[in-house]
């Protein structure tokens, strides 16, 4: 799967989808594609995340993402969603539309500073 390696809510997002596929699917940042053989265009990669499939199959954005967490990491949650996407009408928009405008917007979440933990008050001690 490849993602945008320069992008901090890219990465932490990767990070939650390995947890969902573990060792499934291989992540790969599309700025090192390339030099792994994988000459697709940088400006399409920069726009959403690619799952590559073994039968050279592509699968972009919002696809990518609940097909990977639907079939690749067998979420209960997911496979509801994937069959939307494949079978309900206006769904597969929908998804992508909400992926594109995350995209769109992720250099402002980008941005956006880490959290500070949680404080603790002064009868809580850290744990």
């Amino acid at each position: 799967m490849l993602y945008d390696g320069q992008c901090g809510f890219c990465r932490k997002s990767v990070v939650r989808m390995q947890r969902w596929v573990g060792q499934e699917v291989a992540f790969l940042p599309f700025q090192d594609a390339p030099q792994h053989g994988i000459n697709l265009p940088p400006d399409d990669l920069a726009q959403s995340i690619h799952l590559l499939e073994t039968n050279d199959h592509i699968r972009r954005g919002a696809e990518a993402i609940l097909f990977a967490a639907a079939v690749y990491g067998r979420r209960y949650w997911a496979r509801p969603l994937w069959w939307g996407y494949r079978r309900l009408p206006g769904f597969a928009r929908f998804a992508e539309t909400g992926y594109a405008f995350v995209a769109r917007n992720r250099s402002t979440t980008c941005a956006l500073p880490e959290p500070p933990p949680p404080s603790t008050g002064p009868d809580e001690s850290p744990s």
